[in-house]
Protein backbone atom coordinates (compact mmCIF):
# COMPACT_ATOMS: atom_id res chain seq x y z
CA UNK A 1 0.00 0.00 0.00
CA UNK A 2 1.60 3.44 -0.88
CA UNK A 3 -0.32 6.72 0.61
CA UNK A 4 -0.39 9.81 -0.96
CA UNK A 5 2.18 11.99 0.25
CA UNK A 6 -0.54 14.45 1.92
CA UNK A 7 -1.89 11.67 3.98
CA UNK A 8 -0.04 11.72 7.20
CA UNK A 9 -0.34 9.22 9.48
CA UNK A 10 0.18 10.42 13.23
CA UNK A 11 -1.26 8.97 16.48
CA UNK A 12 -3.76 10.42 18.44
CA UNK A 13 -3.61 8.42 21.68
CA UNK A 14 -2.52 4.74 22.71
CA UNK A 15 -4.70 3.16 19.97
CA UNK A 16 -5.88 5.82 17.96
CA UNK A 17 -4.37 6.64 14.26
CA UNK A 18 -5.15 9.40 12.28
CA UNK A 19 -4.40 9.40 8.25
CA UNK A 20 -4.76 12.68 6.47
CA UNK A 21 -4.11 16.59 7.69
CA UNK A 22 -7.34 17.48 5.57
CA UNK A 23 -10.29 17.51 8.26
CA UNK A 24 -12.75 16.97 5.90
CA UNK A 25 -11.34 14.04 4.50
CA UNK A 26 -9.37 12.69 7.24
CA UNK A 27 -10.42 9.21 8.55
CA UNK A 28 -9.39 8.10 12.20
CA UNK A 29 -8.26 4.28 13.27
CA UNK A 30 -9.07 3.47 17.11
CA UNK A 31 -9.02 -0.12 19.10
CA UNK A 32 -5.63 -0.71 16.86
CA UNK A 33 -2.68 -2.86 17.97
CA UNK A 34 0.48 -2.11 17.92
CA UNK A 35 1.79 -3.83 15.43
CA UNK A 36 -1.09 -2.72 13.31
CA UNK A 37 0.09 0.66 14.34
CA UNK A 38 3.59 0.16 12.95
CA UNK A 39 2.23 -1.44 9.67
CA UNK A 40 0.25 1.53 8.98
CA UNK A 41 3.03 3.71 9.59
CA UNK A 42 5.19 1.43 7.43
CA UNK A 43 2.56 1.45 4.40
CA UNK A 44 3.23 5.20 4.45
CA UNK A 45 5.36 4.77 1.97
CA UNK A 46 4.88 6.76 -1.84
CA UNK A 47 6.97 5.61 -5.12
CA UNK A 48 9.22 8.50 -5.03
CA UNK A 49 11.50 9.62 -2.08
CA UNK A 50 11.02 13.40 -1.02
CA UNK A 51 13.65 14.33 1.61
CA UNK A 52 17.08 12.90 1.87
CA UNK A 53 18.64 12.76 5.81
CA UNK A 54 20.99 10.52 7.90
CA UNK A 55 22.15 9.10 4.60
CA UNK A 56 19.07 7.41 3.47
CA UNK A 57 15.71 8.63 2.35
CA UNK A 58 13.37 9.76 4.41
CA UNK A 59 9.58 10.50 3.69
CA UNK A 60 8.08 14.05 3.97
CA UNK A 61 4.78 13.41 5.12
CA UNK A 62 6.21 10.36 7.63
CA UNK A 63 5.56 11.40 10.97
CA UNK A 64 5.25 9.05 14.18
CA UNK A 65 5.17 10.84 17.31
CA UNK A 66 6.55 8.70 19.57
CA UNK A 67 9.37 7.17 17.19
CA UNK A 68 10.22 10.29 15.65
CA UNK A 69 11.12 11.44 19.11
CA UNK A 70 13.24 8.66 20.63
CA UNK A 71 15.34 8.49 17.08
CA UNK A 72 15.49 11.79 16.96
CA UNK A 73 14.53 11.66 13.32
CA UNK A 74 15.54 8.68 12.33
CA UNK A 75 13.16 6.37 10.35
CA UNK A 76 11.99 3.29 12.60
CA UNK A 77 12.90 0.00 11.22
CA UNK A 78 9.30 -2.29 10.23
CA UNK A 79 10.77 -4.99 8.45
CA UNK A 80 10.51 -7.99 10.73
CA UNK A 81 6.95 -6.46 11.42
CA UNK A 82 4.40 -9.36 10.35
CA UNK A 83 1.30 -8.23 8.22
CA UNK A 84 -2.02 -8.09 10.14
CA UNK A 85 -5.09 -9.79 9.45
CA UNK A 86 -7.25 -6.55 9.20
CA UNK A 87 -4.55 -5.14 6.56
CA UNK A 88 -6.79 -5.90 3.77
CA UNK A 89 -9.86 -3.18 5.16
CA UNK A 90 -7.20 -0.66 6.36
CA UNK A 91 -6.37 -0.86 2.52
CA UNK A 92 -9.78 -0.49 1.34
CA UNK A 93 -10.91 2.44 3.38
CA UNK A 94 -7.96 4.36 2.67
CA UNK A 95 -8.35 3.96 -1.18
CA UNK A 96 -11.85 4.78 -0.86
CA UNK A 97 -11.26 8.25 0.90
CA UNK A 98 -8.76 8.66 -2.05
CA UNK A 99 -5.73 8.64 0.88
CA UNK A 100 -3.77 5.42 -0.70
CA UNK A 101 -2.96 4.61 -4.47
CA UNK A 102 -5.20 2.09 -5.71
CA UNK A 103 -3.23 -1.11 -7.46
CA UNK A 104 -2.77 -0.37 -11.05
CA UNK A 105 -3.32 3.30 -10.34
CA UNK A 106 -0.18 4.54 -11.92
CA UNK A 107 0.26 4.39 -16.31
CA UNK A 108 3.10 3.05 -17.51
CA UNK A 109 4.70 5.61 -20.23
CA UNK A 110 7.87 4.38 -22.05
CA UNK A 111 9.99 6.94 -23.68
CA UNK A 112 12.61 7.54 -26.35
CA UNK A 113 14.52 10.74 -26.10
CA UNK A 114 16.63 12.49 -29.21
CA UNK A 115 18.71 14.87 -27.45
CA UNK A 116 18.24 15.93 -23.83
CA UNK A 117 18.69 18.75 -21.64
CA UNK A 118 17.81 20.03 -18.30
CA UNK A 119 14.53 21.17 -19.54
CA UNK A 120 13.42 17.67 -20.97
CA UNK A 121 15.03 16.28 -17.33
CA UNK A 122 12.87 18.68 -14.89
CA UNK A 123 9.42 17.51 -17.16
CA UNK A 124 10.25 14.22 -16.61
CA UNK A 125 10.92 14.65 -12.77
CA UNK A 126 7.53 16.09 -12.57
CA UNK A 127 5.58 13.53 -14.73
CA UNK A 128 7.12 10.96 -12.75
CA UNK A 129 5.07 11.81 -9.85
CA UNK A 130 1.98 10.93 -11.91
CA UNK A 131 3.28 8.39 -14.16
CA UNK A 132 5.94 5.18 -13.92
CA UNK A 133 8.09 6.43 -16.61
CA UNK A 134 10.95 4.76 -18.50
CA UNK A 135 13.49 6.12 -20.80
CA UNK A 136 15.83 5.34 -23.40
CA UNK A 137 18.02 8.68 -24.24
CA UNK A 138 19.82 9.05 -27.13
CA UNK A 139 22.86 12.00 -26.69
CA UNK A 140 26.31 11.56 -27.79
CA UNK A 141 26.86 15.20 -27.38
CA UNK A 142 29.01 16.39 -24.23
CA UNK A 143 27.68 18.22 -20.99
CA UNK A 144 27.80 21.68 -20.70
CA UNK A 145 28.36 23.85 -17.85
CA UNK A 146 25.16 24.72 -17.63
CA UNK A 147 23.64 20.68 -17.71
CA UNK A 148 26.55 20.03 -15.11
CA UNK A 149 25.19 22.33 -12.73
CA UNK A 150 21.87 21.15 -13.00
CA UNK A 151 22.99 17.49 -11.82
CA UNK A 152 25.27 19.40 -9.11
CA UNK A 153 28.83 18.86 -10.41
CA UNK A 154 31.42 16.28 -11.66
CA UNK A 155 29.58 15.70 -14.91
CA UNK A 156 31.09 18.06 -17.14
CA UNK A 157 32.51 16.80 -20.54
CA UNK A 158 30.88 13.58 -19.96
CA UNK A 159 28.47 12.01 -22.52
CA UNK A 160 24.81 13.65 -22.22
CA UNK A 161 22.64 10.75 -22.20
CA UNK A 162 24.98 8.42 -20.36
CA UNK A 163 25.05 11.51 -17.58
CA UNK A 164 21.24 12.17 -17.61
CA UNK A 165 20.74 8.39 -17.26
CA UNK A 166 22.82 7.99 -14.10
CA UNK A 167 21.24 11.64 -12.98
CA UNK A 168 17.82 9.93 -13.29
CA UNK A 169 18.31 6.68 -11.36
CA UNK A 170 20.56 8.75 -8.90
CA UNK A 171 17.36 10.65 -8.17
CA UNK A 172 14.65 7.58 -8.51
CA UNK A 173 12.97 9.63 -10.97
CA UNK A 174 12.76 7.33 -13.92
CA UNK A 175 14.13 3.89 -14.92
CA UNK A 176 16.49 4.85 -17.69
CA UNK A 177 18.62 2.10 -20.09
CA UNK A 178 18.04 0.62 -22.85
CA UNK A 179 14.34 -0.74 -24.63
CA UNK A 180 13.00 -2.62 -27.59
CA UNK A 181 9.55 -1.03 -27.17
CA UNK A 182 8.45 2.81 -26.73
CA UNK A 183 5.06 4.58 -26.61
CA UNK A 184 6.70 7.51 -27.89
CA UNK A 185 9.44 9.92 -28.75
CA UNK A 186 10.75 13.49 -27.83
CA UNK A 187 12.77 15.17 -30.12
CA UNK A 188 15.25 18.13 -28.88
CA UNK A 189 16.32 20.77 -31.34
CA UNK A 190 18.01 23.98 -31.59
CA UNK A 191 16.49 27.19 -33.27
CA UNK A 192 14.85 24.99 -35.83
CA UNK A 193 13.66 21.27 -36.28
CA UNK A 194 15.95 18.88 -36.95
CA UNK A 195 14.34 17.26 -40.54
CA UNK A 196 16.95 14.04 -39.82
CA UNK A 197 15.86 13.69 -35.93
CA UNK A 198 12.10 14.19 -37.04
CA UNK A 199 12.36 11.70 -39.93
CA UNK A 200 14.10 9.64 -37.57
CA UNK A 201 11.16 9.60 -34.96
CA UNK A 202 8.58 9.40 -37.98
CA UNK A 203 10.05 5.91 -39.14
CA UNK A 204 9.20 4.97 -35.94
CA UNK A 205 5.49 5.37 -36.62
CA UNK A 206 5.34 6.58 -32.53
CA UNK A 207 3.69 9.76 -31.70
CA UNK A 208 6.40 12.18 -31.00
CA UNK A 209 6.80 15.62 -29.58
CA UNK A 210 9.35 18.01 -31.01
CA UNK A 211 11.21 20.87 -27.99
CA UNK A 212 13.00 23.88 -29.78
CA UNK A 213 14.64 26.62 -28.09
CA UNK A 214 16.12 29.46 -29.96
CA UNK A 215 17.10 33.19 -28.80
CA UNK A 216 13.39 34.61 -29.07
CA UNK A 217 11.44 31.68 -26.94
CA UNK A 218 11.08 28.02 -26.35
CA UNK A 219 8.49 26.39 -28.75
CA UNK A 220 6.58 22.73 -27.69
CA UNK A 221 4.88 21.05 -30.57
CA UNK A 222 1.57 18.85 -29.60
CA UNK A 223 2.16 15.18 -29.70
CA UNK A 224 2.06 14.41 -33.32
CA UNK A 225 0.91 11.17 -35.31
CA UNK A 226 3.34 10.39 -38.27
CA UNK A 227 0.52 10.73 -41.39
CA UNK A 228 -2.06 11.96 -39.27
CA UNK A 229 -1.10 15.62 -38.22
CA UNK A 230 1.10 18.33 -39.37
CA UNK A 231 5.10 17.93 -38.53
CA UNK A 232 7.78 20.22 -37.35
CA UNK A 233 8.77 20.91 -40.81
CA UNK A 234 5.68 22.12 -41.72
CA UNK A 235 5.98 24.63 -39.42
CA UNK A 236 9.72 25.69 -40.88
CA UNK A 237 7.92 26.41 -43.70
CA UNK A 238 5.32 28.60 -43.11
CA UNK A 239 7.58 30.85 -40.88
CA UNK A 240 9.98 30.91 -43.59
CA UNK A 241 7.57 32.00 -46.33
CA UNK A 242 7.09 35.23 -43.47
CA UNK A 243 10.19 35.23 -42.97
CA UNK A 244 12.38 35.07 -46.79
CA UNK A 245 15.85 35.24 -44.59
CA UNK A 246 15.34 33.05 -41.66
CA UNK A 247 16.37 29.77 -43.45
CA UNK A 248 19.86 31.91 -44.13
CA UNK A 249 20.70 32.96 -40.29
CA UNK A 250 19.19 29.92 -39.43
CA UNK A 251 21.78 28.07 -41.12
CA UNK A 252 24.54 30.66 -40.39
CA UNK A 253 23.91 29.95 -36.32
CA UNK A 254 23.87 26.10 -36.73
CA UNK A 255 26.91 25.51 -34.98
CA UNK A 256 26.57 28.20 -32.43
CA UNK A 257 24.88 27.36 -29.18
CA UNK A 258 21.76 28.81 -27.59
CA UNK A 259 22.19 31.24 -24.94
CA UNK A 260 21.38 29.91 -21.18
CA UNK A 261 17.66 30.10 -20.62
CA UNK A 262 16.40 32.37 -18.29
CA UNK A 263 15.01 30.19 -15.33
CA UNK A 264 11.47 31.28 -15.33
CA UNK A 265 11.16 30.24 -19.28
CA UNK A 266 12.97 26.95 -18.29
CA UNK A 267 10.51 25.95 -15.46
CA UNK A 268 7.48 27.30 -17.46
CA UNK A 269 8.38 24.94 -20.40
CA UNK A 270 9.40 22.28 -18.44
CA UNK A 271 5.79 22.60 -16.38
CA UNK A 272 4.16 22.07 -19.73
CA UNK A 273 6.03 19.53 -21.41
CA UNK A 274 5.31 17.81 -17.99
CA UNK A 275 1.41 18.24 -18.81
CA UNK A 276 1.97 16.64 -22.16
CA UNK A 277 3.50 13.95 -20.75
CA UNK A 278 0.85 13.28 -18.14
CA UNK A 279 -1.78 13.01 -20.82
CA UNK A 280 0.25 11.14 -23.20
CA UNK A 281 -1.49 8.26 -24.87
CA UNK A 282 -4.51 8.78 -22.51
CA UNK A 283 -7.97 9.02 -24.14
CA UNK A 284 -9.33 11.60 -21.97
CA UNK A 285 -6.52 13.40 -22.37
CA UNK A 286 -6.61 17.80 -21.67
CA UNK A 287 -3.96 19.56 -23.34
CA UNK A 288 -2.15 22.69 -21.51
CA UNK A 289 -2.49 25.71 -23.07
CA UNK A 290 -1.53 28.40 -20.15
CA UNK A 291 -4.57 30.22 -20.71
CA UNK A 292 -7.94 29.79 -19.22
CA UNK A 293 -9.52 29.35 -22.28
CA UNK A 294 -9.62 25.15 -23.13
CA UNK A 295 -8.82 24.15 -26.36
CA UNK A 296 -11.82 21.87 -27.96
CA UNK A 297 -10.41 18.29 -28.20
CA UNK A 298 -10.74 18.39 -32.33
CA UNK A 299 -7.61 21.16 -32.11
CA UNK A 300 -5.66 21.03 -29.88
CA UNK A 301 -3.61 18.57 -31.50
CA UNK A 302 -2.72 21.29 -33.92
CA UNK A 303 -1.89 23.74 -31.21
CA UNK A 304 1.85 25.19 -30.57
CA UNK A 305 3.00 26.44 -27.27
CA UNK A 306 5.66 29.41 -27.43
CA UNK A 307 7.25 29.89 -23.61
CA UNK A 308 8.58 33.74 -23.82
CA UNK A 309 11.42 34.60 -21.38
CA UNK A 310 9.04 36.43 -19.48
CA UNK A 311 6.89 32.92 -18.69
CA UNK A 312 3.79 33.92 -20.68
CA UNK A 313 2.83 30.88 -23.32
CA UNK A 314 1.64 31.76 -26.31
CA UNK A 315 -0.77 29.87 -28.63
CA UNK A 316 -0.27 29.04 -32.21
CA UNK A 317 -2.38 27.18 -34.90
CA UNK A 318 -0.29 25.15 -36.98
CA UNK A 319 -1.88 23.44 -40.44
CA UNK A 320 -0.02 21.03 -43.23
CA UNK A 321 2.27 22.48 -45.48
CA UNK A 322 1.00 22.02 -49.21
CA UNK A 323 4.66 21.52 -50.02
CA UNK A 324 5.74 19.27 -46.75
CA UNK A 325 6.51 15.32 -47.65
CA UNK A 326 4.43 14.75 -44.47
CA UNK A 327 1.14 15.50 -46.74
CA UNK A 328 -0.36 12.84 -48.42
CA UNK A 329 -2.48 13.77 -51.09
CA UNK A 330 -0.96 17.61 -51.61
CA UNK A 331 -3.20 20.63 -51.05
CA UNK A 332 -6.50 18.84 -50.37
CA UNK A 333 -5.20 17.31 -46.95
CA UNK A 334 -3.60 20.90 -46.00
CA UNK A 335 -7.05 22.69 -46.96
CA UNK A 336 -8.40 20.31 -43.89
CA UNK A 337 -6.53 22.74 -41.08
CA UNK A 338 -7.21 25.75 -42.59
Amino acid sequence: MNLFTHSTVFRRGLSSVAVGTDHHNQFIFTHLEEREIAWLTRGNLPHTPRIRGDNQYVNSSFVLENDMSQNKGRTPSFSHIPTPVSAHRFTWVLQARSLAERKHSRTKLRLLILGVDSTILLAVKLASELRDIHVEIRDDGKVDPELDAFFGGGYFQMPRGRSACQFLRSTHTATAGRMTRWDGVIVLNNRAADPMKCDEARQLSLPYCVLIHDEAHSSITPVMNPQKSPCPQCIELYRNERDPFRAHMQQRLRDIPVPQLSLLRRHMCAISLAHTLRDWGLPTASYATGSDTAIPIAERSHTLLQIMDDGSIRNERIRSHPRCSCVAGGSSRSSQYQ
